[in-house]
């Protein structure tokens, strides 16, 4: 016997009434249920079993399939693209890098402020003040840029976020469930994403203001030691 039948009929024969075995003389047996009912009954519950076994295996089977993930570090890092430094770097010496999104917003804020001027500063004369003016120019056109692709980026998100949810609402499947479930989680994680690139900009942003304040004030004290050795 199988042991799935095994199961079913110990079922079935814990629930029988215990006088099919010592009824007494006498007594009334038409309401017991006949051998082949109980045959049947167990037939069913069978059935039953091997099909919820048949789901379980092939759920665990679905589960427990391993996908490759993407290493952590390594060769893959390089897709990460270019650092804020190095963008920064870049856009001083009239070279744009980054995404195609945020060299066109660059390009759009060089013709609008005509940022080339501010780098010439860079170039013009030796003073560390205009440098970091002309890096301060640099940090916020890029902030701006990473803010503006992380907005739109989000936003796009957000809509594939909203239809996710929308649809596990109404699922009525247990894998299409934990399949939409694995993209909400997925879109969660881009938003989140974005938020990092944004705040990353921005810490850069003020990192330069406050080595440019640092700057200036150096430039100011060397300003003033010059005039005491010219007044001596």
């Amino acid at each position: 016997m199988r042991p799935l039948m095994k199961i079913a009929f110990l079922g079935c024969a814990a629930i029988l009434p215990t006088g099919l075995s010592v009824s007494p003389a006498g007594a009334d047996v038409s309401d017991l249920p006949t051998l082949t009912a109980i045959e049947s009954t167990l037939g069913t519950i069978a059935g039953t079993l091997e099909e919820i076994a048949t789901t379980i295996t092939t759920m665990s089977a679905a589960m427990s399939a391993i996908t490759p993930l993407p290493p952590s570090s390594g060769p893959a890092s390089a897709l990460a693209g270019t650092g804020l430094k190095a963008m920064a770097d870049s856009l001083v010496n009239g070279i744009p890098q980054g995404s195609p999104e945020i060299i066109a917003a660059l390009a759009g804020y060089e013709a609008k402020f005509e940022l080339h001027n501010a780098f010439l500063l860079d170039k013009a004369t030796s003073s560390a003040d205009l440098t970091a003016t002309a890096y301060k120019v640099a940090n916020g056109a890029i902030a701006a840029a990473v803010a503006d692709e992380s907005f739109k980026r989000a936003n796009e998100s957000m809509l594939r976020l909203e239809a996710d949810l929308a649809a596990l609402k109404t699922s009525t499947s247990l894998k299409r469930s934990l399949d939409i479930n694995t993209r909400v989680m997925i879109e969660v994680g881009q938003q989140l994403n974005e938020s990092i690139r944004s705040q990353s900009a921005m810490t850069s942003l003020a990192g330069i203001y406050f080595m440019s304040t640092g700057v200036r004030a150096t430039e100011f004290n060397k300003l003033l030691l010059g005039i005491q050795k010219y007044i001596r």
